[in-house]
C-alpha cells in the first residue's frame, strides 16, 4: 500500500510518521513524507529536519521512504499530490486546539475529508498509541468499506476492533420489531434482525482481513449518531475512530445533499472527537 504522510507543518509531521509505523506493512508499503516550510523558500534546517525524519522512518519500517518539502498551501498541495499518485492511505498530522484562532489545522483536515478519494487518517500530537479502534457502521451498507479498510489497519496494528452501530430510537421500517430497540448486539444477531445480519457480516469481514476473534466486539447504541459515536469513543477510551461518508448517488442533483450528509457524520465526528479519526470516502457510482 502506498501511504502519504503529511501535515500542515513540520512540528506535527513527526507524530504522523510515528503513527504510520503502527499501520504500514513493511513488506508491502511504500511511503512518501510530504512536509511544508513556513516561508516562501525552504531552509537548510527545515530540509535537514525532514531528511532526519525520513531516515528514522526508513529504519523503523525497512520499506521505501521518500521525502519532499513544499512551500505552498497544505490542502491544495496534498490534493495535487494525491491526484498524481494512487495512495491507499493519507496520514495527516494536525494540532488539537480549542481556541477559534487555532481552527486552521482542522480546516485543512475538513477540506481534505470532503475532497480526497483515499482514506484519510487525522492524527494529533497528543496521541501516541493504537490499541483500540472504534469502527462506526451503517446497517444500510452491505459492502461496508469502512469495516474492511479499518479492519485491515487494525489487523496490521494488532489492535482491538469494536464495531459500533447507532440505531434509531424508533423503528425505521414497517417490519421492524420494537423489541429490537432493547436488544444487545449479540441478541440482535441471534434473532437475525436487520442490524443483527449487519453485525454478522461486519464480523465476517474482520475475520477475513485478519483480526482475531478475541479482539473483536460488536456494540449497539441508540440516539443521535454523532453524539453516540463521540460518547462511546470517550467511554471506551478508543485510540481511533473509523467512520465513512454516507453513500448517495453521484448525479449532479445530489451534490448538495451529499455534502450535507458528509458534514453531518464524518466532519462532525472530526470536529467533536478529541482523538484520531479515520475517514473512509464514499464509493462513487
Amino acid at each position: 500500500m502506498k501511504i502519504l504522510v503529511t501535515s500542515d507543518g513540520l512540528d506535527t509531521l513527526e507524530r504522523a510518521a510515528d503513527y504510520t509505523t503502527f499501520l504500514a506493512d513493511p513488506s508491502e508499503a511504500a511511503i512518501r513524507v510530504l512536509g511544508f516550510c513556513k516561508k516562501e523558500r525552504e531552509t537548510e534546517g527545515e530540509w535537514g529536519e525532514l531528511a532526519s525524519l525520513r531516515d528514522r522512518l526508513d529504519e523503523a519500517l525497512g520499506c521505501p521512504v521518500e521525502a519532499s518539502l513544499r512551500c505552498g498551501e497544505p490542502a491544495a498541495e496534498i490534493l495535487e499530490e494525491t491526484e498524481r499518485h494512487d495512495y491507499g492511505l493519507v496520514v495527516l498530522g494536525i494540532h488539537l486546539r480549542r481556541r477559534l484562532t487555532h481552527l486552521r489545522p482542522k480546516v485543512v483536515a475538513l477540506e481534505l475529508a470532503t475532497r480526497l478519494r483515499a482514506p484519510l487518517l487525522i492524527v494529533f500530537p497528543e496521541w501516541g498509541q493504537l490499541r483500540r479502534m472504534l469502527i462506526c457502521t451503517s446497517a444500510a451498507r452491505k459492502d461496508m468499506p469502512v469495516v474492511r479498510t479499518a479492519g485491515r489497519l487494525a489487523s496490521q496494528a494488532g489492535a482491538e476492533a469494536t464495531v459500533l452501530h447507532v440505531m434509531s430510537q424508533v423503528p425505521v421500517s414497517a417490519d421492524a420489531e420494537v423489541e429490537d430497540l432493547e436488544r444487545s448486539a449479540e441478541e440482535l444477531m441471534e434473532h437475525d434482525s436487520r442490524e443483527g445480519v449487519h453485525f454478522d457480516r461486519a464480523l465476517e469481514i474482520l475475520a477475513q482481513v485478519g483480526v482475531p476473534a478475541d479482539k473483536v466486539e460488536a456494540k449497539i447504541r441508540h440516539g443521535l449518531v454523532v453524539d453516540e459515536i463521540v460518547r462511546e469513543s470517550d467511554r471506551g477510551d478508543f485510540d481511533l475512530i473509523a467512520v465513512g461518508a454516507h453513500h448517495v448517488p453521484s448525479k449532479r442533483s445530489w451534490h448538495e445533499l451529499r455534502e450535507l450528509i458528509q458534514e453531518d457524520i464524518a466532519e462532525r465526528v472530526l470536529l467533536e472527537a478529541r482523538r484520531p479519526v479515520l475517514i473512509i470516502p464514499a464509493m462513487r457510482v
